[in-house]
Formats: C-alpha cells, sequence, structure tokens
C-alpha cells in the first residue's frame, strides 16, 4: 500500500485564543498604578510595564500584598523578555513568596505567552504545570485546547487527543479542533475517522484547503481513485501547495496506474521519478510497466534495467518478468532469458515464478544458455512442474537438445532415465548413443565410445545408426586389440546388406585386423578387394599393406611388385617401399639386389626415419658377401649416428662377428670385451662374452678365456637351474601370463641375486607390473634398467613414462620423456613422445618448447588426425600468447571445424575474445551463446567466456546484465577461483 505523505499543513489557532494571558483573570487589585501595568501586560507593551513596576518598587510605602504583585511582575517580565539575571530574579521571588498564587499562575501566563510565540516545546513544558482543573470552569476548555494544540505541535498525538477531547465542551474553536483530531487519526493511520473529520470541513472556506491534500491520499488509500485523481488534479492546477506537489503528481499517476490507464499515468509517474530524489523500485517498476503496457519497450526496458542486481522482492520478481517480456517485444531473446532466469528464481509469487522459469527453459532451447545446459535446464522444469499443462511441448524440447547441444553424454544420461519409452524416442535414444561414440572416439576414449556403439547396435532397427555403429565399434575393438571382434563386427555389417559412408571401408579395416592376427592370406583378400574400388586417400596405403600380406604368406615375388608400384611415389609411401622391397630381396637371400635397393635408399632418404636400419641392413647384406670393409663402415655409421642403444650395442656385435669371420682372433676379443664391458648384464654381453670364447678357441687360447671372462664378471659355467628358472619365467611373460611372470621373475632374482641375465629379468619384472597396473612396483624394477645403456632402456623409459602420465606425475613424466626422446630412433616412441612434452610443455605454459613439437606432430603424416587437431590447438596457443595474434586468429578460425567440444569450445572462446577486442560486443555475445549452450560440458572455457559476456555488456552500457552475469560466475563456478576471482573485481568496478 502507497504510505502515507507526512503533510505540513497545520492551523494555527485563533489569535484571541493564544494571546489571551490576562492577569486580571487571576488577580484583580484597584490601585491606579497596578491596574495601568496589567493594561500594559495585557496588551505585550512589557518593556512599560516593567517601568511601572520598577517605579513602585522604589516606593517604601506599598503595602506587602501590592509588593509581592509588583514583584512578580518584575520577574515574569524578566523572563519573558530574556533579561539578564532574569532566571535568579525569579528565583528569588519563589524563595520569598514561596505559598504566593503567582507561583502558579506563572507557568500558566508563560505557557500562554511561549504558545503564542510558537515555542511549542517551552510552552508544552509550562502548561503541563498547570491544575487546569482548579482554574474557573469558564476558561478550562480554553486552557485544555492550548496544551492540546501545544502538544499536538510536538507530535505527541496522544495526549494531544486527550487534550483536544477534554476542550470540546466549548463550541468556540469547534473546527480547530475537528481538524487537529483528523490530522492524528491521519497520523495514526486511523484514515476512517481522518476522512470523517477531513470530509467534514472539506467545505468550509477556512479549511477546504487544508484538508484536501489529505484527502487526496485517504481516498487513493481506500482505493477511490477518481476522488484522489480528480482532487489531486485540482490541488496541481491552483499550485498554493507546491511543496507538496511532486507526491500529488505520484498520487494521480498511480491511480491512473491502478486503473489501468497507463497513458493518463506517464506523465505524473514520470515526473516523480524525474524530480524525485530517492525513487523506490516500486516507482521504476511501475513507470517500466506503463510504458510496456504502451509498446514502448525500449523505455521500459530502460526503467526495468534500474532494479538492483541481487534485490530479492517481490517487487523485483515482477520487474525481472516484466523485463524480461519487454527484451521479447524489442528481439533481444538472450537478455530475456538473463531476466526470466532471475524471476524463476524468486518464488514470492508462483505463478510469475513458473511462467518465468517456461519461458527461461524455452529460450534456454530457442537461443542457448550460458549458464548450463538447456538440457538441464529443461529437464528440471519437468521435475518442478510435472503436471505442467506445457509438459510434452517442454519433453519434445527436451529430446532435440540432446542432440542440438552437442552434451551427449548429459543427454545419454538423461533418456536413461525415462521410463517406457516411445518407439521414436527409441530411435533418438539409438542416435545419441551413435553420436555420443562418435564423440568419444574423437576424444580418444576408445573403450567407453566402444559400449556406446555397443548400446547403439543393441537398439536393433536397420536404421543408418544401427549399420554405422557396427562399423565404428569395429574400429574401436581394433584399437582395443579385439582384433577377431572387429573383424566379426565388419562381417556383420556385410551381410547386412546396408549402405553407409564407410562402407567402401570395410574390406580395408579387415585387411588390417588380419595382418594383427597374422592372418596373411585373409589380409591379402580383402586388401586385393579393397584395391578393386579403392579410396585414392588410402590407395597407396592398401597398396602397401597388401605387399606386407605377400611378405607374411611369403609370396615375396608379389611383394616386390607391390613395393616397386609405391616406391615411386615421392611419399613416406614410397619411402617405406623402396625400404622394404630391400628387406623382402634379403629375405630371399638375393644379397647383391638388397645391396642396390638399400645403397638407392640411403642416397635417396637421407634424412628418413630408417636410415640407421638401412646402415644396419647395409652392414649385414655386406657381411654375407664377404665384403667386410663395406660392412663394418655401414656398422660405423650406426655407431656414430644412432640414437638407438639395441641398435649401437647389435653394430658392435655384428663388427666384432666381422673380425671374428675374417680370423682376426685379437681384435675380436677386444671389440667383444669392449661390448662386455659398456652393456654389463646384459644379452649383449653374454653374446660378446660367448663370441669371445669362440675367438679364443679358434685363436688356440682357451685358457685365457676363463681368466678373461672372470675379468668381465661372468662365470664360465652357467648354472642349468638358473637357465630352466630364466626359461620358464619367461615362457610365461611371452605368453602374457603376467601374474605368474611377475612372482617367477622375482623369486629368479631372490635366488640368483648375480645372474648375468639381471637388466633383462627386471625388465621383463617390471613390464609385468606394468601390465598389472602394479604401477609403483613397476616403477621400482624400471628405473634402474632406464638410468643406463642396454636392449631395453628405451623400453623402460617408454613404460616409466606411460606410469607417471597415469599418476598425473608431470615433472617425473617430463623427465622420463626427455630421456627417451634423445637416446630413441624408434618412429613409434618418437610419436609418443613429441605428443606428450607438446601437451607438458603447453600446460607449463612453455610456450616455445610446446610450439617446436606441435610442428613436429603436425609433421608426421603417421599421426591420426585428433593428435594433429591437439597440435594446432597448441600451436595456436603458442601464436597468441608470443603475441602473433593474426595468426593464432587464423588458427583457432581453423578449429572451430573441429568434431571435439574441448577443441572447438576453445576456438570459440577466442573467437569471442578476438570480436571483443576489436570493439564487436554484440558479434562476441552471439558467439559466447553458441559457445555455452552448445558445449555446455566445457564448463572451463564457457565460464571464462561469461567473462568476455560481462565486460561486452559493459561496454554496451547495460550494466544490469554485465553484473547478473559476474554474479553467476561468482556463485557457480567456485571450482575456477582464479575465474572468480576476476569476477569479482568486475563486479567491484561495476558497483563504484
Amino acid at each position: 500500500m502507497y504510505k502515507n505523505i507526512k503533510w505540513t499543513i497545520i492551523p494555527v489557532l485563533g489569535v484571541n485564543l493564544l494571546v489571551n494571558a490576562q492577569l486580571s483573570e487571576i488577580y484583580y487589585d484597584k490601585n491606579y498604578q497596578i491596574n495601568t501595568a496589567k493594561d500594559l501586560y495585557n496588551q505585550e507593551a512589557y518593556r512599560g510595564t516593567q517601568y511601572i513596576v520598577n517605579d513602585l518598587i522604589n516606593f517604601n510605602h506599598l503595602e506587602s500584598y501590592q509588593q509581592e504583585i509588583a514583584s512578580f511582575y518584575d520577574a515574569l517580565i524578566g523572563l519573558i523578555l530574556q533579561d539578564e539575571g532574569a532566571e535568579n530574579n525569579y528565583n528569588a521571588f519563589v524563595v520569598k513568596y514561596p505559598q504566593s498564587a503567582m507561583v502558579e499562575s506563572s507557568h500558566l501566563q508563560l505557557g500562554n505567552y511561549y504558545l503564542s510565540r510558537q515555542y511549542y516545546d517551552v510552552a508544552e513544558e509550562e502548561l503541563s504545570q498547570v491544575n487546569i482543573e482548579k482554574l474557573p470552569s469558564g476558561k478550562r476548555a480554553d486552557q485544555y485546547i492550548k496544551l492540546g494544540y501545544a502538544q499536538f505541535m510536538m507530535q505527541d498525538f496522544e495526549n494531544a487527543e486527550k487534550s483536544l477531547q477534554k476542550g470540546r465542551t466549548t463550541g468556540k474553536y469547534k473546527k480547530q479542533i475537528t481538524y487537529l483530531l483528523g490530522h492524528i487519526a491521519y497520523a495514526k493511520g486511523e484514515c476512517a475517522e481522518a476522512k470523517e473529520k477531513f470530509s467534514s470541513l472539506a467545505e468550509d472556506p477556512e479549511f477546504t484547503e487544508k484538508v484536501r491534500p489529505y484527502l487526496v491520499q485517504i481516498y487513493f488509500n481506500d482505493g477511490e481513485y477518481d476522488l484522489a485523481i480528480s482532487n489531486g488534479k485540482s490541488l496541481l492546477k491552483q499550485n498554493k501547495h507546491p511543496e507538496i506537489a511532486l507526491e500529488i503528481s505520484k498520487i494521480i499517476g498511480e491511480s491512473e496506474f491502478r486503473k489501468q490507464n497507463y497513458t493518463e499515468a506517464e506523465p505524473y509517474l514520470k515526473t516523480y521519478i524525474q524530480k524525485a530524489q530517492d525513487p523506490t523500485l516500486a516507482d521504476y517498476y511501475q513507470m517500466g510497466y506503463v510504458l510496456y503496457q504502451e509498446n514502448k519497450y525500449e523505455g521500459a526496458v530502460n526503467y526495468f534495467n534500474k532494479i538492483i542486481v541481487g534485490d530479492i522482492s517481490p517487487i523485483s520478481q515482477n520487474a525481472y518478468y516484466q523485463l524480461g517480456n519487454s527484451y521479447l517485444k524489442i528481439g533481444k531473446k538472450k537478455e530475456a532469458l538473463t531476466a526470466f532466469k532471475a524471476a524463476s528464481e524468486m518464488d514470492f509469487d508462483k505463478t510469475i515464478q513458473e511462467n518465468a522459469y517456461l519461458n527461461y527453459a524455452k529460450l534456454s532451447y530457442d537461443v542457448g544458455n550460458p549458464y548450463t545446459s538447456a538440457s538441464r535446464v529443461l529437464n528440471e522444469y519437468l521435475k518442478t512442474y510435472p503436471h505442467s499443462e506445457y509438459k510434452q511441448e517442454i519433453r519434445e524440447l527436451l529430446i532435440k537438445s540432446y542432440i542440438n547441444s552437442g552434451n551427449f553424454a548429459e543427454a545419454s544420461q538423461l533418456l536413461d532415465q525415462i521410463p517406457d519409452k516411445s518407439p521414436q524416442l527409441l530411435i533418438k535414444e539409438q542416435e545419441v548413443s551413435y553420436a555420443y561414440g562418435v564423440q568419444l572416439y574423437n576424444q580418444g576414449e576408445i573403450e567407453a565410445a566402444s559400449h556406446q556403439f555397443e548400446k547403439a547396435k543393441k537398439l536393433k532397427n536397420n536404421s543408418q545408426y544401427y549399420l554405422r555403429s557396427l562399423y565404428w565399434n569395429a574400429d574401436c575393438q581394433y584399437l582395443l586389440g579385439n582384433y577377431q571382434v572387429a573383424i566379426e563386427n565388419l562381417n556383420s555389417l556385410q551381410k547386412s546388406g546396408g549402405n553407409i559412408p564407410e562402407s567402401q571401408q570395410i574390406p580395408y579395416q579387415k585387411g588390417y585386423a588380419y595382418l594383427k592376427l597374422k592372418k596373411f592370406t585373409e589380409a591379402g583378400q580383402s586388401f586385393e578387394e579393397y584395391l578393386k574400388n579403392p579410396k585414392s586417400r588410402y590407395k597407396s596405403d592398401a597398396e602397401l599393406r597388401l605387399a606386407d600380406a605377400y611378405l607374411g604368406s611369403n609370396n615375396l615375388d608379389r611383394a616386390v611388385d607391390f613395393y616397386n608400384k609405391v616406391a615411386s611415389l615421392q611419399d613416406q609411401d614410397g619411402e617405406y617401399s623402396q625400404y622394404q622391397k630391400a628387406l623382402v630381396y634379403g629375405l630371399k637371400n638375393d644379397q647383391k639386389n638388397k645391396i642396390i635397393e638399400l645403397e638407392k635408399f640411403v642416397k635417396k632418404y637421407p634424412q628418413s626415419e630408417n636410415i640407421v636400419n638401412a646402415y644396419f641392413e647395409l652392414g649385414l647384406a655386406y657381411a654375407e658377401t664377404e665384403n667386410y670393409t663395406k660392412s663394418d663402415l655401414n656398422f660405423q655409421k650406426v655407431i656414430d649416428t644412432s640414437k638407438n642403444n639395441d641398435m649401437v650395442a647389435r653394430s658392435y656385435l655384428s663388427k666384432a662377428d666381422n673380425s671374428y669371420s675374417q680370423k682376426e682372433y685379437q681384435r675380436a676379443i677386444n671389440e667383444y670385451g669392449y661390448i662386455a664391458d659398456q652393456y654389463p648384464q646384459t644379452d649383449y654381453a653374454l653374446q660378446a662374452v660367448n663370441g669371445a670364447k669362440s675367438a679364443f678357441i679358434e685363436g688356440g687360447r682357451v685358457k685365457e678365456y676363463e681368466i678373461w671372462a672372470k675379468k668381465k664378471g661372468y662365470s664360465i659355467n652357467s648354472s642349468d637351474a638358473e637357465e630352466l628358472a630364466f626359461l620358464a619365467a619367461e615362457k610365461d611373460y611371452l605368453e602374457k601370463k603376467y601374474t605368474s611372470a611377475a612372482q617367477e621373475f622375482k623369486l629368479f632374482l631372490s635366488n640368483y641375486a648375480h645372474t648375468n641375465r639381471q637388466t633383462t629379468t627386471k625388465y621383463y619384472l617390471g613390464d609385468s607390473y606394468f601390465q598389472l597396473k602394479q604401477y609403483d612396483q613397476a616403477i621400482e624394477v624400471l628405473k634402474p634398467v632406464a638410468s643406463s645403456p642396454n636392449e631395453y632402456q628405451e623400453d623402460a623409459l617408454y613404460r616409466l613414462s606411460k606410469i607417471y602420465l597415469k599418476q598425473e606425475k608431470e615433472n617425473d613424466a617430463r623427465l622420463a620423456l626427455e630421456a627417451l626422446y634423445k637416446i630413441t630412433s624408434n618412429e613409434g616412441y618418437k610419436s609418443f613422445v613429441e605428443l606428450e612434452l607438446m601437451y607438458i610443455y603447453s600446460e607449463e605454459k612453455e610456450y616455445s618448447k610446446a610450439n617446436d613439437m606441435a610442428i613436429k606432430v603436425l609433421a608426421n603424416s603417421k599421426n591420426p588426425e585428433n593428435v594433429k587437431e591437439q597440435a594446432s590447438l597448441i600451436k595456436a596457443r603458442g601464436l597468441y600468447f608470443s603475441g602473433k595474434l593474426k595468426e593464432a586468429r587464423n588458427m583457432f578460425a581453423n578449429l572451430e571445424k573441429s568434431t571435439h567440444n574441448s577443441v572447438k569450445a576453445e576456438a570459440l572462446y577466442y573467437n569471442a575474445l578476438f570480436k571483443s577486442k576489436d570493439k564487436k560486443y554484440d558479434a562476441s555475445n552471439t558467439v559466447i551463446y553458441t559457445l555455452t549452450s552448445q558445449y555446455s560440458d566445457q564448463q572451463y572455457w564457457g565460464a571464462k567466456a561469461l567473462l568476455i559476456m560481462s565486460d561486452n555488456y559493459y561496454n554496451l552500457k547495460d550494466n544490469y546484465q554485465a553484473s547478473y552475469i559476474l554474479e553467476q560466475i561468482i556463485a557457480n563456478y567456485k571450482e575456477y577461483p582464479d575465474l572468480v576471482s576476476e569476477a569479482q573485481n568486475s563486479l567491484s568496478k561495476i558497483k563504484k
């Protein structure tokens, strides 16, 4: 209800009443001079009175009663005139005449005097000390009126009412008393009584202008809006009360508002808001609502937006709801969503709350939701209002949002919660399962993707989703090492007779699976079938794999034919074919052609990843043709250039074997000895010791061998029991019986602490623990293997790297990866290291190093597209943080085409950031809505983008939207304290 206005129109009682303070009413004397003094006193000629009184006091012949009267006048007038020493003079009179009737009459005289001078506080204090009931009966009513008036003016309404009621016995001041009592009733909120009293005076010329402002207020309070309006307008027109004109305008405007006369209400409400010092939320709400009803939506938004963010009240709930409606009218759906969200979170008016929630849910689907996923909002609406008349409509939007949003994880979970699905919904469920599987596949979560494809397969309806799930599940099974299961899925797909975009690739996929199973004949048949109608992108690879299949089935001539076919290509496939062709000649024991092809290879591909292998194979081929000089030359090239300890050790052994073959036994013994020293307790060392043994024997120096072997730390009589124990453990290991293998290797090391097979045994034991996911035990035994050169050093570093990555020990992983990268020539290991170091350097913000690795990842054609995409993302980050914004912008723009939510979300974030930097704030906000609504599973990038959106609105002068967004970040993203802190700082800036 509108609060009563505190009017200041207070009447002054009649002059005769206020100044009627004649001493003759209290005391009478016939003495002429004293009577003269009384007359002058009654005429307020106080100095004249004081002169006569002082003159009287100076005569010694005054009677005592005359002396008392004169002294009283002198003391009283001194107080009235505030003469110096007046109070002491009056107190001296009271002491001298303690029983004087004049003392009590002084309160009456002083009270009446101060009342006439409008010193109401002093008047009330003095008059309250008068015993009115002792006054003559004809004078009591007037005195009660005087006391009541003083109390009234001091806002002591309770006592004023009592005094005035006692004074009503006289009709002399009836109207004034009625007015005062009306005002008291008004002040106490007793509007009916106030209205009655004021109405009785409304036609009285003396009071009509005084009571009409009160009546305007009372009419409004009583809902008599027509009377409030007509009387209010009349008052404004007469302009006799300019001090209350603003309040009258407010009453008129609000009365018209209550009558839904919005056009008539507008000018009065606008006048009040523009001139009032502190308009309320209700004032802004009414003004906004009036403009909304007049279709002035921009103006309505302006007033609704003045509502303080964070205010929780019925008015703010209404205002947020109408703000949302206003935004809808001007086509600002995104801003409307925020307003409806705020209204839906308040429960003062349940109907408004439900309607706001409905609009919020619909808009979440329509334009996206930056705060949470549209599907979540729709689902929560159904939970909150299960009997809503819009239930079916919202459910349909919910189902559509599952697919449109790309948030398939949440979609799948929510679909699982819906019982008794209709056939149409089951089809949608299959679609979601398939799409979720593809999403997981692209994210590298192969096992999880396989589960989703299996789910889609079970919902059999021979749709495209069923057939494509067969295909992609086969691919998942292949990547998981379940090659036979992959083939079975592909066979089922072929038998179905269905046609899907991937149908052409089925033989190609089967061929790879058969190769892994070493079913080379079936692999060859599959690749032959594929090559009847290949995709150009995969043709050369299929020919290479067909050649590999022929090689595996020992059809060497056909293998050479296909390697020759691909070798002419100027790419990695041509390089691989050239190398493989040389190896096939070696298998055919055609060392001459093997040498020719390898020499071509090293000349044509000096930077090849296989260059070290080619040198090694040339060394073997020349040794077979007894060209030991060239053989040693190539083995030395391996030793000089290779980072691979295994290749280096094998090359040293091969050179020693060449010396032995040339009967240069001493040189052979020296070379074997070097190997035993460099690779202690390894298989290489054992081979070297055995090679040296043969050299000693052939050189006729058998007795020296025992001494030589002992110096190298090897026993010449190997224990049969030791060998049998090792071979038993190794058998279990090779058969992947890792539990028993680990037990046996551990026992072996305990029983044979000084075994020559210590390095091999520790690697096998560590790898067994790795396969069993017993990572701490694996680390313990693999670290010594990884710390020194041996044939298992690379493998140990690889295993350690993977363990540290799984355990999220980033620093340990980095050290292991960097150590592996320094020594390996294994292309698989190099690719792995480059990728993981790229991620680590990026996380540690070492953008230059991350960029170097990203370039290598991108240059490796064997890397899958999703890996290359991650490399492009990291490279784009590096460009941005190094200030190369143009190149970064281009790379991020390309990454928006990604099928990975995480990649696309980050790319969209930078798109929005660049647009904001370009001051294209609306365009930036549009991108952010796309990010937050379609990729709501990417919470970090969504929250980070909301900071940009808030800044955009701030620059657009929309502080409400800017503040509200920051409040949402602070409330809902506590898991990102850095973003919350930034939001708090920005909010403080806005509120300053």
